[in-house]
């Protein structure tokens, strides 16, 4: 598994070298988002729209520059191919499921308006992935199961507005790009990536981190 585009994550390889400025104050938070994932258009072929979760950390500085760390999973349904025999027993599932979890460091610049903070950037990290095919032999409910490990790349952009002082709301489009094989169940390598769309919350933690 690996990304789609290797300019993406040359990118982001370069812009996490640059030094946060010097002489700026920052502020750490947590974000937590939650929306629909609509994964990308392959071969077997999604069936339904998806759920997509986040928990991140953040250091935000006053230059407008973030980074932090984030978990995300992804959740989806996938048309079982017509090439997967469980024997002469043995009914399948027309509907695999794909659970993809991923760690990533993000990067990101924000640019403050009077009414919100609009914002851009990136993440690449390490994502696992499970295809889950579901079938039953003589009556008897049973599950089969294909991984892949790998890495994958997310460019985002989006806009927060204030709730309180210490808290924001917001709406970011993401898009992942990420592949994967998962052998009988995927007939060779696939994309499962896709795009997101997201609500989020950010909170501060108490306090001011150190210059």
């Amino acid at each position: 598994m690996y990304a789609k585009s290797g300019a993406p994550f040359m990118a982001l390889c370069i812009l996490a070298g640059t030094p946060p400025m010097a002489h700026a104050t920052s502020d750490d938070s947590y974000v937590f988002r939650i929306g629909k994932f609509e994964a990308t258009d392959t071969t077997p072929p999604p069936k339904h729209t998806g759920v997509a979760l986040g928990l991140g950390f953040e250091r935000r500085q006053d230059s407008g520059l973030r980074y932090g760390i984030e978990v995300t999973a992804h959740f989806s349904d996938y048309a079982t191919p017509g090439t997967v025999y469980g024997g002469p027993f043995t009914v399948i599932d027309d509907t695999m499921t794909l659970t993809t979890v991923g760690v990533a460091g993000t990067l990101a610049q924000a640019y403050a308006t009077a009414a919100v903070d609009l914002y851009a950037g990136g993440s690449a990290g390490l994502y696992y992935a499970n295809m889950r095919a579901h079938g039953s032999t003589l009556g008897f409910p049973g599950t089969h199961d294909e991984r892949d490990t790998g890495l994958g790349v997310s460019l985002f952009a989006g806009l927060e507005f204030p709730v309180t002082r210490e808290s924001h709301l917001g709406l970011e489009v993401r898009r992942l790009f990420l592949e994967a094989d998962f052998g009988p169940l995927s007939n060779g390598e696939m994309a499962i990536g896709g795009t997101s769309v997201l609500l989020s919350y950010r909170s501060k933690f108490a306090g001011k981190a150190a210059p």
